[in-house]
């Protein structure tokens, strides 16, 4: 079956689509893309890179960067969080627990090259893509912190899983507080995208912005306080965002 879809106008008609979700979904997450046609797949997963790529990656990143960090972690999983923080290709891929956050990635961040397309905000019911994977705490802890699941921090070391898990990481940043971030681990194996497993319609959703209400919605996001400073709580975010606030004017 294909994947359920919306396509939204207004921030009005988008509220009413997750609103109306409730009904078949007691959890969801969300993620916003600025083109239509960018595949559900962490960074690790696309050219050049490759599943192989991340222990390397692993490897050298803890080694340079142990001068930076005061108490580092003390498993490589707790180390993929932070490489995943400062942009080094990992298997996770980000989500939002916040609707709007996402709302926000697919309509304020596009150039250029996302010309003619349309955006799309992806929704993930994070439950039931984890009863594809068998774990013993699925039934207490549908949604686990890895960072305390030996045995998925194993699982996930291995090829032989066909689903990522939708898991909850260390709330250590301001950027993964603001934005309520969660996030989905794919396992070590050749790239796949999440939106073509089988059943994927049972745990995804998919709202469609079109190319023609963008700005708008951009427009009515900022003004309702969705900003740079919001979603980075940064000291370059202030100032990016009293720039826009200028070339608005």
């Amino acid at each position: 079956m294909p994947i359920s879809e919306k396509t939204i106008h207004n921030i009005s008609e988008y509220i009413s689509s997750i609103t109306d979700l409730r009904a078949t979904h007691d959890k969801l997450w969300f993620r916003g893309h600025s083109v239509i046609d960018y595949a559900l797949q962490p960074t690790v997963y696309r050219t050049p890179y490759t599943w192989k790529n991340e222990l390397p990656l692993l490897h050298q990143f803890k080694a340079r960067a142990a001068r930076f960090i005061d108490s580092p972690p003390n498993t490589d999983i707790e180390w993929l969080f932070i490489m995943q923080h400062h942009a080094t290709p990992t298997r996770l891929l980000d989500w939002s627990e916040n609707a709007l956050v996402a709302l926000a990635f697919a309509t304020q961040y596009r150039s250029g090259k996302h010309s003619g397309k349309d955006a799309i905000v992806w929704c993930l019911n994070p439950r039931k893509l984890n009863a594809n994977v068998r774990f013993s705490a699925y039934d207490d802890e549908p949604i686990p912190n890895i960072c305390d699941n030996k045995e998925l921090q194993t699982m996930f070391e291995s090829p032989r899983q066909d689903y990522p898990v939708a898991i909850i990481g260390p709330q250590n940043t301001d950027r993964i507080i603001a934005q309520r971030g969660v996030f989905t681990l794919f396992p070590n194996k050749d790239s796949f995208s999440l939106e073509t497993l089988v059943h994927a319609e049972d745990f995804l959703f998919k709202i469609i912005i079109p190319e023609s209400s963008i700005n708008s919605i951009s427009d009515d996001l900022y003004y309702m306080g969705m900003t740079e400073s919001t979603l980075f709580p940064e000291l370059d975010s202030i100032s990016k965002e009293l720039r826009k606030n200028y070339e608005r004017r």
